[in-house]
């Protein structure tokens, strides 16, 4: 809270004495300082409470409420107290208040998609790893950003065919950037780009650069509020997902180093029997390679005695989705001696993940 109160001041003062020493009178310059420091506090508060403070990057839902809390809903006080303050101190004209309110709230909202993430990125410590390859990778990445900025907007084309639609040219570059790169290079691409386009648009070059008196600045806001939300959307889902391939991944690997060091068999069969999976542990119960079993018919295993009970069994358990039922037999191992097994099967026929049955079982020989 404290941090909070003095970033306040900070902010008040520094938008009231730069306001004040360029043009304006006390009044005005205290009203577009108030406005400045409410949209950041509104704004910080809205994202701490509805979007998980610093972490707001890191998923999609949570960059939609930094875009719609931060961006589009805090940007509106500062636009309208700053605004209103000259309209009223006669510095600008109500007739133009709504073309000038539009402008302020653009702005403001370019500068918070722009610096915020680079801000809050490069505060958080990142989990991408580099390597020779990946910053060669992201070196050819900003070779090919420079010279699609100077074909864009650095006046290599012609203004007569210069068009808005030469900016989706920087959609492969996003595209690029968001599925082989973390949020932080995405930030820096994202904020390189930016400054390119307004680089070209204020020296006279790009599709930006043409039209009348403020048309140029608005499309150029527009674009420089388009072309962040899509870096950060898009950057967060991909990275959503790498995450969650990489906790399935460990989760998969997890699993199976527990079955195959389990002293339990573990094997996956259909509703006839047919075996689909065998642990390596069933090498430790009935002698054979699981490689061996995969495609037989697993009551060939059981002991003739004890076939026609266990299919009975069996069949009752295929027809009642998730039921459980546990059982003694005699089966016969690899080098044809016969042993005693306790079994536990499951039926996950309809579990899109497993579609089978789990038959779990161990030599219970000494026991019986």
């Amino acid at each position: 809270a404290m941090s909070a109160i003095s970033w306040s001041d900070d902010t008040f003062a520094g938008a009231f004495f730069i306001n004040l020493a360029t043009a304006g009178t006390v009044w005005t310059s205290l009203g577009i300082a108030a406005g400045n420091t409410l949209e950041g506090l509104i704004g910080a508060y809205l994202i701490f409470r509805f979007a998980k403070g610093l972490k707001v990057f890191e998923q999609p839902e949570d960059v939609f409420r930094f875009v719609l809390f931060a961006g589009i809903f805090s940007t509106v006080v500062a636009a309208t107290f700053g605004v209103t303050s000259l309209a009223l101190g006669g510095f600008a004209e109500w007739s133009n208040f709504r073309s000038l309110w539009l402008n302020w709230w653009i702005g403001d909202m370019v500068g918070i998609f722009i610096i915020t993430p680079l801000i809050i990125l490069f505060y958080q410590k990142s989990h991408f790893k580099w390597n020779h390859l990946k910053a060669m990778e992201f070196g050819f990445l900003i070779l090919f950003l420079l010279l699609l900025g100077k074909l864009v907007f650095g006046g290599w084309i012609t203004r007569g065919f210069l068009d808005y639609q030469l900016a989706l040219l920087a959609v492969p570059i996003l595209a690029w950037l968001n599925f082989r790169f973390s949020q932080r290079e995405a930030a820096v691409v994202n904020f390189l780009m930016i400054g390119i386009a307004v680089w070209g648009t204020v020296r006279g070059f790009g599709p930006f650069a043409v039209g009348l008196s403020n048309e140029p600045l608005f499309h150029l806001q527009y674009f420089m509020a388009f072309v962040p939300m899509v870096v950060m959307v898009g950057s967060a889902v991909v990275s959503r997902r790498t995450i969650l391939g990489q906790n399935l991944e460990k989760s998969e690997r997890r699993f199976h180093a527990l079955i195959e060091h389990s002293s339990d068999a573990i094997a996956l069969i259909d509703a006839t029997s047919k075996i689909v999976y065998m642990s390596a542990s069933t090498k430790n119960v009935l002698g054979y390679d699981p490689e061996e079993l995969i495609g037989t018919e697993g009551l060939r295993l059981v002991h003739k005695d004890y076939r026609g009970l266990v299919q009975g069994i069996l069949v009752d358990l295929v027809s009642l989705p998730g039921k459980t039922t546990s059982l003694e037999t005699v089966v016969k191992k690899k080098s044809g001696n016969l042993i005693w097994v306790e079994a536990r099967l499951t039926n996950l026929l309809e579990d899109k993940t497993v579609a089978a049955v789990v038959v779990n079982f161990r030599d219970i020989t000494e026991h019986r």
